[in-house]
């Protein structure tokens, strides 16, 4: 933590020399970064997120609300995962420096696949994974941010809660193996900080410079029987420009929990506390419910720090994938720009305009431990090739195929990978 401090304070004090120079932020930046162009779209919002599912859901976005930075964003979703989302951001206090984002969600429907171990090991076949299904779960928060020099540094601070119960464990044809709906329903409050420091051409597209961030999120209100812990992200982006308008892009992700008290790790409490009934002799049962207690008892015992697998970091796995209590990843992208431009679209139900049409080719790899000792000890790849349309409201429409040594895996999102998760 002390050298965390030690490369803030430095960043600080050399951002404040280079901020201070002449006419720096408009030879930096390419273009304004507080656009008030108006926008909207009413869209199909079709999804593929590894080791949750697939679905179609609908989106709509009112950007920039009477000509100011005011966006409003709602969307609802259906298949494997169903529920609605609501958002509105960059609701400024003070004009391009102070801003509020306040979000709200709902599932009533969804189920993740479950990795029987920590780290990096467990069984390598995403289709004889069991599977925890969800009952109905909810979350609502709302974050601040002060921001400065046309968003090149940027102070965030944000509360937020969650509520969720795992209802059932399921093995891979959908059998309930262990029943845990009578449990209490999981309650966080969440607390999160962090610092942006952004040195490139533009915050929504960047093509060249360099962006550092540290966040850190703590968990409030923690049960006595749950591990009360924090956890710290530290995030590096270097943007390479090549060829005519394209980009090489280079990522370093570091995440760490830190355990300032263990919780309860006694089996027996954690099956009583769980409602982890299973029928005596029931083999299949009685190994998934040994396999969720070693789960929480390594959580209760070490925390987890951010996960790999999924939409943004190993995206040739499933969604969470490999969990523990630090995690290093590193990832190379390379961002071909076909059209560099400003096309205005204003279809039936959607208007906004285009900047920039990609493909994508990326190499990732990573590693997760509960001991930094055994980090390195080994190590997983992803490799795949995706698809771009970049908006001037700031989406980022995105298609990718990855493929590692747990098989292939589509994803569909709204954003770039490695900013988020």
């Amino acid at each position: 933590m002390k050298k965390i401090l030690f490369i803030l304070l430095i960043l600080i004090f050399k951002s404040s020399f280079l901020f201070s120079q002449e006419n720096f932020i408009e030879k930096i930046r390419r273009r304004p970064q507080f656009d008030k162009s108006f926008s909207y779209g009413i869209i199909p919002v079709p999804y593929s997120i590894p080791g949750l599912g697939e679905g179609l859901g609908v989106g709509i976005s009112i950007n920039n609300v009477y000509e100011s930075e005011l966006d409003i964003k709602s969307l609802g979703i259906f298949g494997d995962v169903e529920g609605f989302a609501l958002g509105i951001t960059d609701f400024y206090i003070i004009p391009e420096r102070f801003f509020l984002n306040f979000g709200a969600s709902y599932i009533n429907k969804a189920s993740f696949l479950i990795n029987s171990s920590r780290g990096m090991k467990g069984n390598e076949d995403p289709d004889d994974f069991n599977s925890a299904e969800l009952s109905k779960s909810s979350g609502a928060g709302v974050d601040a941010t002060l921001t400065f020099f046309q968003r090149m540094l940027d102070f965030n601070l944000s509360l937020y809660s969650t509520n969720a119960n795992i209802k059932s464990i399921r093995d891979k044809d959908g059998n309930i193996l262990i029943n845990t709906e009578g449990s209490d329903n999981d309650r966080e409050h969440i607390l999160g900080g962090g610092f942006l420091f952004d040195l490139t051409d533009d915050k929504n597209d960047p093509r060249v410079g360099f962006r550092f961030s540290i966040s850190a999120n703590m968990p409030l209100d923690v049960d006595s029987n749950d591990v009360k812990s924090y956890v710290v992200d530290i995030n590096s982006t270097a943007y390479v420009p090549v060829l005519s308008q394209s980009t090489v892009v280079f990522n370093y992700f570091h995440s760490d929990s830190h355990v300032t008290r263990k919780g309860d790790t006694d089996r027996d409490n954690i099956i009583d506390n769980y409602y982890l009934n299973v029928t005596p002799g029931d083999t299949e049962a009685e190994a998934a419910r040994d396999e969720f207690v070693d789960n929480v008892v390594a959580e209760n015992s070490y925390g987890s720090a951010s996960s790999l697998g999924g939409l943004s970091r190993l995206r040739s796995f499933t969604s969470m994938r490999f969990r523990g209590a630090h995690t290093r990843f590193a990832g190379v992208e390379f961002r071909w720009n076909l059209t560099d431009e400003k096309t205005p679209f204003n279809i039936l139900f959607m208007k906004d305009i285009r900047t920039s049409f990609q493909i994508a080719f990326f190499h990732e790899a990573g590693t997760i431990a509960d001991h930094e000792s055994d980090l390195y000890d080994e190590i997983k790849h992803s490799t795949g090739i995706g698809i771009r349309m970049v908006v001037n409201s700031g989406f980022v429409y995105r298609l990718d195929v990855a493929t590692g040594s747990e098989g292939t895996e589509l994803s569909m999102f709204f954003d770039y990978p490695w900013t988020f998760f």
